[in-house]
């Protein structure tokens, strides 16, 4: 959360001032941002969070009411100070029940006053206790990681209570167009790129299994560092999930056996994927796409892709090919991506079975035809 402090005062505020003349309250937001911290705020993502009292910082014996904005942004930006503002600093934003007491950074009163409710509006709570919750914040934070290259952003952990929950950046809705799935695609490029150990390997400081599949039903993900991506794609993702299935997936023997001896492998480096990026686990936000609920681990770029193939997504055409200028993909790249969508295929009809199993067949035959 960025806050400001003025010339001659020791408390740190939000941006802001007094509105001009037949001024509306967002429009002075978005003035006083610019004037005291050079930041640029589209008004259009501005969102409400109410009217609030407080004695005034500066003024003894005052009060000021203020009309409180939230702006979600992107914090690498660094301010540059400006009219009144003599230092501007990012102050955590931890959870509801805590306002931050630092004396290095002391707040004024009405910051005090706003602040859990702020917090409130801009957190999302999901109950993962244990390990999966610890996994789960260990790919978002590894994510996360590669966002601050140029990667896609993820909704962030903030905090992780002793009762099991995780405290997650909310994410604000928004209709997603063109040039936003256009810079997804650009920016799921350089997550891959940010890479991983090696195929089959866990997010940094991981150690053991990692987990797959919904929330009531999760698989355990066996991770194991392998030299090809071939030999990953075998022994960690389909042969374990093939056993799970009542009387197995048709062909999946020879299928394990091309795989293992190289035939599909290209030499492309292990790739930071999500993990389990179907478009439930994509969303839109005003400032472009965020990821959630991820199984992130060293594979092929183009899995990820096989998995937003499965169910589709908003401007999909301009995903891939965004993606595939940016990741520079070779000609005929989208022939392989059945191959890829095995993962979620046979992800599928382990936890669900049904037609899950006969359409896994059907690809592998197709896929053992190329």
């Amino acid at each position: 959360m960025l806050t400001v402090r003025k010339h001659g005062t020791r408390l740190y505020q939000y941006p802001g001032g007094k509105p001009e003349p037949g001024e509306p309250a967002s429009a002075t937001a978005v003035r006083e941002v610019g004037e005291e911290t050079g930041i640029d705020v589209p008004p259009s993502s501005l969102e409400f969070i109410g009217t609030f009292t407080a004695p005034a910082a500066n003024e003894e014996g005052k009060a000021v009411t203020a009309d409180l904005f939230m702006h979600s942004g992107d914090a690498d930006v660094s301010p540059v100070v400006a009219a009144e503002i003599a230092d501007a600093r990012w102050l955590p934003v931890g959870t509801p029940d805590h306002t931050p007491d630092d004396p290095a950074h002391p707040l004024a009163p009405l910051m005090f006053t706003t602040f859990p409710h702020l917090v409130e509006a801009t957190t999302f709570k999901k109950h993962n206790p244990g390990r999966p919750g610890a996994w789960e914040q260990s790919c978002l934070d590894w994510l996360h990681d590669a966002a601050g290259h140029g990667g896609v952003p993820v909704a962030g952990v903030r905090a992780r209570t002793d009762a099991g929950n995780l405290l997650l950046r909310r994410v604000t809705s928004a209709r997603p167009d063109a040039p936003a799935a256009e810079e997804f695609g650009r920016r799921l490029a350089v997550t891959h790129a940010s890479g991983a150990a090696s195929f089959g390997s866990g997010p940094a400081g991981w150690h053991g299994p990692g987990y797959q599949g919904p929330n009531d039903s999760l698989l355990e993900l066996p991770l194991a560092p392998h030299p090809t991506w071939g030999s990953y794609y075998a022994d960690v993702v389909l042969a374990p999930l093939a056993h799970r299935v009542p009387g197995g997936i048709r062909g999946t023997d020879l299928l394990l056996e091309r795989l293992t001896t190289g035939d599909f492998d290209d030499g492309r480096p292990p790739a930071r994927l999500h993990g389990d990026l179907w478009s439930g686990n994509l969303m839109w936000s005003p400032q472009g796409a965020v990821l959630i609920d991820p199984s992130s681990h060293g594979g092929h770029g183009l899995t990820d892709l096989g998995f937003l193939s499965m169910f589709g997504a908003p401007h999909l055409d301009r995903i891939f090919d965004a993606y595939a200028e940016a990741a520079e993909l070779p000609s005929g790249w989208r022939e392989l991506l059945p191959l890829h969508r095995l993962h979620v295929l046979y992800l599928h009809a382990a936890v669900f079975g049904g037609g899950y199993v006969a359409e896994a067949a059907s690809t592998v035959r197709h896929v053992l035809s190329l």
